[in-house]
Order: structure tokens, then sequence, then C-alpha cells
């Protein structure tokens, strides 16, 4: 049995809730499709989490509401929270209080899944990789994982601005120093 849906004109205008045809109701917009919609919903998620006190880690918050943060699995959630250099671990209410959390936050939140869009632009990862439809490269797992930051990495790698930043929020523990290698050694 087929289901159908009736589409309205008022269904087609670009303020329509067009995530209701392509997720289930318990998935919300998606940011590069319908910012102003998305922005709405974050700030309501802002809100609610701050005033009811939400303790839960921040990493398990955005991996389980996807009405808010449609699509992060795991790794996107790991990774967009390494981008905003914020512990997993975090009390979501404490990100959502504060000013300087929340805007890191609310930063890598909008700016990752532009970057992972930016991967089919820039890199040769075509939507097909020849001229039938399930031949797959067999380097595309190996293109793409350059693209991962931190998810499930034994060693990170930063750049100068990040390693900057972390050092001016003051993120590293001042007794380690950092070797050759990039770990981390005792004094």
């Amino acid at each position: 049995m087929a289901l159908r849906y009736a589409i309205t004109k008022a269904d087609l205008l670009p303020s329509s809730k067009i995530w209701l045809f392509l997720w289930s109701s318990k998935h919300g917009p998606v940011y590069s499709q319908e910012p102003e919609e998305y922005l709405t919903t974050l700030e309501q998620w802002r809100c609610m989490s701050a005033a009811k006190h939400d303790n839960t880690p921040i990493f398990l918050a955005v991996k389980s509401e996807q009405h808010v943060f449609n699509g992060y699995g795991a790794q996107e959630t790991c990774d967009m929270l390494f981008q905003a250099l914020i512990s997993p671990l975090m009390p979501t209410y404490l990100i959502c209080q504060h000013p300087a959390l929340w805007l890191r936050f609310k930063t890598a939140v909008l700016d990752y899944p532009v970057g992972r869009l930016r991967i089919l632009q820039e890199e040769a990862l075509p939507y097909v990789s020849g001229l039938r439809p399930f031949h797959m490269k067999r380097d595309a797992h190996y293109r793409f994982l350059k693209h991962v930051y931190s998810y499930q990495r034994k060693h990170v790698t930063v750049n100068q601005d990040m390693l900057s930043l972390i050092h001016e929020l003051d993120l590293v523990d001042p007794t380690k120093t950092i070797a050759d290698d990039g770990s981390e050694k005792g004094q």
C-alpha cells in the first residue's frame, strides 16, 4: 500500500517544513536547507535545556535530540564538539547558559555540516564513482577518513590556529608537554 501526501501551494513555500516529508516526525530541520527554522529550533532547545537545568552530557544530548540536531550520530557529534573545543561530558545546561561556550557550540553546530557539504565540492567524491551506480572507488573511505577529526582516533592533529585557541582558552594541562610525535609527556 503506497502512502500519498496531499501537497498544497502552502507546502511549497520556503517556510514550509520540508523535513516532515523527508524524515520521521522525530527529526527536525537541517540548517543548510532551512536556516530560519533551524535557528529557531536551536534557540528553543537552548532555552529549554538551560531552564530545566539539563545535566545530560552534551554528547548524549546532541546525539539523542534529532529534532534539533538532525543527522548527528556518534561520529558527527564527536567531531563537532572537538571543533568547538568542548568536552563531550560537559553538562548541557552549562553550555546553554554560558555565553562564550554557547557561541563556540553554536558556531560549530552551524559550521560542521557546511564542512561536510564542502567535501563533496572540493574533493573527488562524486555521487557515483563510475558508470555503474554501485561501483565504489577503492580509496573512497581513505578520502573520507581524512575529514574525520577525532572520532575513534588515537592521535588528533590540529592546525596552528586551533592550537593557539586551545592555549588561549587554557585547555592545555601545564604539567604535560607535547612530544615531537604529538603525544603528551608528564614532567
